[in-house]
């Protein structure tokens, strides 16, 4: 994303009030430790790293819907 990362994007939208309870699956390639924590940290509801499977990610959508 040009000029903003997937942190700034949750930030924003855990800001508002009309999107601060929206459940949020951070998926990215950034697999280390402080990223993951870095999202824990900023209220993501789940995170997921690529690549993963579609299986997998359809997972998480069902357990948050």
């Amino acid at each position: 994303m040009p000029g903003i990362d997937g942190f700034e994007v949750l930030k924003r939208l855990r800001s508002a009030s009309a999107t601060a309870l929206t459940n949020v699956i951070m998926c990215t390639a950034r697999g280390d430790t402080s990223s993951i924590l870095k999202a824990e940290k900023s209220y993501a509801t789940d995170y997921i790293i690529k690549p993963f499977e579609l299986s997998e990610l359809m997972g998480l959508i069902r357990k948050y819907i």
